[in-house]
């Protein structure tokens, strides 16, 4: 494809150039679908160098052009198309346990899969979470979707395409990748197609394609962090085993106040028990123009003076 302002005659001939007819090679053979009925629900777990779990949840789907696809479409965007869908206000907004969540109708020339992604922030439960998001994929299937949510996520579709297309590169672009999965046809009527989705297409296909015991799941977890040493079951310096400290510092009830190795005392300011470096702001403050920035735990006392 080729947008903008040309001679079209030069660019037709330069196109013939660089671009001559090819010898007519076989495409290789396509990988046969394995034998028998696939395990489902499937689960794999595996480990991840990144500091927080992500998942992946995946559903067999169709082919884009197929006329179960434009419903599929409009319930991608339900899902995860913008702060207004569905998952964003359950996982992001409400339940806040995960940073992003994205849906995507993966669909071509051959049949496509549909894909909900999921990060999590650092330390939420990962069960809790794909719960919720099992939770709306059953709503979908049980619930038909309202006319003003429908007509709100068909507008997003609609405007979504009409900006992609703006420019001339996105509009070629757009057209050569129709073409290579489908047609012209494909192209012309997918707009169309979409505005004609109603509720009842939308709760037929969930029910057709998305399955809650058909999923597929992959989680990238972590690695645990290793136990510092010296530290006790609670993951922190606590030797003794005490309570953590409450929200807003103060230490374990044991340690509510204690007097500093260079003599200051501050209510939150150093803990044997509970706490490695705490204290107020203005204690910080006072040890940097003391020249104490270095001090820490292997540096100081056992216990308090």
């Amino acid at each position: 494809m080729v947008g903008g302002g040309f001679d079209p005659d030069k660019a037709l001939s330069l196109i013939k150039e660089l671009f001559r007819p090819s010898p007519a090679a076989k495409l290789p053979e396509r990988k046969a679908v394995p034998a028998g009925a696939p395990k489902r629900p499937d689960r794999q777990e595996i480990p991840s160098k990144f500091e927080v779990p992500r998942m992946v949840m995946g559903f067999n789907t169709v082919a884009s052009g197929h006329p179960d696809f434009y419903a599929l479409e409009v319930a991608q965007t339900l899902l995860s198309g913008g702060k207004t869908s569905r998952l964003y206000r359950q996982l992001v907004e409400g339940a806040e346990v995960a940073s992003q969540v994205l849906v995507s109708d993966n669909a071509g020339r051959y049949p496509g899969w549909f894909e909900i992604q999921l990060e999590l922030l650092k330390g939420k439960d990962r069960p809790a979470a794909e719960k919720t998001v099992v939770k709306e994929v059953q709503r979908l299937r049980d619930e038909p979707v309202s006319p003003a949510e429908l007509k709100r996520v068909q507008q997003t579709l609609l405007t979504g395409a009409v900006f992609g297309r703006e420019g001339v590169h996105e509009l070629a672009d757009s057209i050569a990748r129709g073409v290579t999965t489908n047609d012209l046809d494909y192209l012309k009527n997918y707009l169309p197609s979409i505005l004609k989705v109603t509720a009842a297409d939308v709760q037929r296909v969930a029910r057709k394609y998305l399955d809650p015991e058909q999923r597929v799941v992959v989680w990238s977890v972590p690695a645990a962090a290793p136990a510092e040493k010296g530290q006790g079951a609670l993951g922190h310096d606590n030797p003794r085993g005490h309570a953590r400290p409450r929200q807003g510092g103060g230490g374990c009830r044991r340690h509510t106040r204690s007097r500093t190795p260079n003599g200051w005392s501050c209510p939150t300011a150093w803990c044997c028990c509970c706490t490695r470096t705490t204290g107020c702001r203005s204690w910080w403050r006072r040890r940097r123009s003391a020249g104490l920035a270095s001090w820490s735990r292997k540096t100081s006392p056992a216990s308090p003076p």
